[in-house]
């Protein structure tokens, strides 16, 4: 384990550019539930759920296109543009297609992740969150993708097993 303190997560309402929205904020563990909550056995690689990680980040800081100068000179509105959906939907395909890439199991623990991050379920419940969308039916690709902040709940969902992507691909 990477030694952090793993987390519990509450609803709350946070105030942004865009208004209101739900969010999860981060709370430490009691000391008698860190134990239990580490407990987990993850098919999916680490390196992989941060991959999806990074590029959901920037998947979430797209906004709908609103530059009236669309044809003008990137470096005089300040490359603007490369925020726009229109102008990068390869992040989003690249994304959907690494998530459909991965085995039913590993799609039910990132969806299992995303879930405890946004706090349907303790890190305790583990099985039980990847059991409950397995026996849903439901289109996981689709589902993540619809998820808002995603990036946030997956690195969430992470830190209440005491994980983190913080040195994941780094050169030591």
């Amino acid at each position: 384990m990477s030694g952090l303190t793993p987390v519990r997560l509450i609803d709350a309402t946070v105030r942004g550019a865009a208004g209101n929205q739900s969010a999860s904020v981060p709370l430490p563990l009691d000391i008698d539930q860190k134990d239990e909550a580490q407990i987990m056995d993850m098919e999916i690689s680490l390196d992989e759920v941060c991959r999806i990680v990074v590029r959901a980040r920037e998947y979430d800081a797209q906004v709908p296109g609103t530059d009236p100068d669309d044809g003008s000179n990137a470096s005089d509105d300040d490359s603007i543009d490369v925020l726009d959906d229109e102008a990068n939907s390869s992040v989003e395909e690249e994304i959907a297609t690494a998530i459909a890439d991965l085995s039913e199991d590993e799609q039910a623990e990132l969806y299992a992740l995303m879930a405890i991050g946004r706090g349907d379920y303790e890190a305790s419940e583990w099985e039980d969150a990847k059991e409950a969308i397995t026996e849903s039916g439901t289109d996981i690709v689709d589902e993540l993708m619809e998820t808002p902040m995603l990036a946030s709940l997956l690195e969430a969902g992470l830190a209440a097993f005491g994980l983190s992507c913080d040195d994941v691909g780094s050169v030591s």
